[in-house]
């Protein structure tokens, strides 16, 4: 695989005194909060070591700029498809901060010789940049030598031939498109990209509130959805203990689902596949979960609570708490050349915007 340094913008933590904040804005007020003096860019082109401390765990990996085309030799393997709706808002809020926030993040199985650089440089080497976000995470970035900037480029040359997107598919598909329809090639050339190894991340639940109104009242919905799974009470809220059964919150009553084994077929047996074909396309009629806002997205990391106020929110509301995909069997469908419905999958630890940047204008015209 390909990687090459850039010239990263990075916050200037003196004038920062909410780290939370600043991230949260920093989206949509880049140019403002540039120009203003709350960002200090480096000149020389590198590649950057990047640990993240979370929740007590430390991750460590890389951040460079990976060429674009490596999406379409599939040295960049995508297991999501995107929202169009989404890369439409991406695309504005590129044009309009001429920057990427947040890299991409990628991941590859683990290749001990580049662990071992990456532990070495985090050792031995004084950090240039250590961002509190909060009392339990922190992130931390190291620069290298111009030798070491040529060996950890040699290394992903050598032993990385396939990288996988863990976050980020809709910030290279808005790339991709942006650097196939601009005049300026060289400006979109290039992803902004996070790289660990699998070993660094940890995949968490993704879940789903549906907007029933309009569609069918709840009884019915229950009785059509007790043809593809085999459903029992709960006494209190919790989440799916293990794959092919998923947790249901309607009508302030917990429910636990249990898809019928001969709805188990070979092509469609993880949950979130299930999910979208018998419950949202069977059920629901919503053929293109692409774009319908009927559906609301809960990360694993939400509590039970916000899934909980989400739903009761919405008139006739109904939660999904969807068990966990494995690495495994993320990794064997990229293997297979196949995709998984959106939001399939959550990745942590995460990345956080502003903490370190590519901005166009410091990057080709400086």
């Amino acid at each position: 695989m390909k990687i090459s340094g850039f010239k990263a913008v990075f916050p200037n933590e003196k004038l920062i005194p909410s780290v939370k904040t600043f991230t949260d804005n920093v989206k949509k007020d880049y140019q403002s909060l540039r120009s203003n003096g709350l960002f200090y860019n480096i000149l020389k082109e590198g590649v950057y070591v990047y640990q993240i401390e979370y929740n007590g765990a430390k991750y460590k990996g890389i951040v460079c700029s990976t060429d674009v085309e490596e999406l379409n030799t599939g040295s960049i393997q995508r297991h999501e498809l995107t929202l169009a709706e989404k890369e439409q808002i991406m695309i504005q809020l590129i044009l309009q901060r001429n920057a990427m926030v947040k890299p991409v993040l990628l991941t590859y199985p683990k290749i001990d010789t580049i662990q071992s650089f990456i532990k070495e440089m985090v050792k031995t080497r004084k950090p240039i940049v250590d961002v509190n976000y909060g009392p339990d995470e922190r992130h931390t970035f190291w620069n290298l030598t111009k030798q070491q900037n040529q060996k950890i480029i040699k290394l992903f040359e050598k032993e990385v031939k396939q990288t996988m997107i863990a976050d980020g598919h809709h910030r290279c598909s808005t790339n991709l498109l942006m650097h196939n329809s601009s005049e300026d090639k060289k400006k979109y050339s290039k992803l902004f990209t996070a790289i660990f190894s699998n070993d660094q991340l940890r995949i968490l639940d993704f879940n789903r509130v549906i907007n029933l109104r309009a569609m069918m009242n709840p009884l019915n919905f229950m009785a059509r959805l007790s043809k593809y799974c085999e459903i029992k009470t709960l006494k209190k809220g919790k989440k799916p203990s293990k794959n092919h059964i998923m947790t249901m919150y309607l009508k302030k009553e917990w429910y636990e689902l249990k898809w019928k084994a001969k709805f188990i077929k070979k092509g469609r047996n993880t949950d979130p596949a299930l999910f979208n074909e018998l419950v949202l396309d069977k059920i629901l009629g919503i053929k293109d979960v692409r774009t319908d806002t009927r559906i609301k997205y809960l990360s694993g990391e939400v509590p039970l609570e916000k899934l909980v106020t989400t739903t009761d929110n919405i008139e006739e509301g109904v939660g999904f708490c969807i068990y966990p995909l494995t690495m495994d069997y993320i990794n064997s469908v990229v293997e297979q050349g196949k995709t998984l419905p959106p939001k399939s999958s959550y990745f942590v630890p995460r990345l956080r915007n502003g903490i370190i940047n590519l901005d166009f204008e410091i990057e080709y015209n400086s």
